[in-house]
């Protein structure tokens, strides 16, 4: 059997009322969404992870004159 129907047979096991079926219908569907949504946002991150240095022209917009700069003591000089 399935997962689905053993949960489903367990809670109609455990419940000792109407209101507890319901409840624990109401947890299981709000945990099967929520893993989905979870599982979905785990493989975007990775996808955006291992696309983010492969895409052609994806560089860096400073230079090594910048850098050593902004290490220095006097840091970045932000203006707006």
């Amino acid at each position: 059997p399935t997962h689905d129907i053993v949960l489903d047979a367990w809670r109609i096991e455990v419940a000792r009322s109407e209101e507890d079926k319901d409840l624990m219908s109401a947890l299981y569907q709000f945990g099967y969404k929520f893993g989905g949504l979870i599982s979905g946002f785990v493989a975007l991150m990775m996808a955006a992870g291992a696309i983010k240095h492969s895409i052609p022209g994806d560089f860096n917009l400073t230079n090594v004159q910048e850098v050593e700069d902004a290490m220095n003591e006097s840091g970045l000089d932000v203006r707006r």
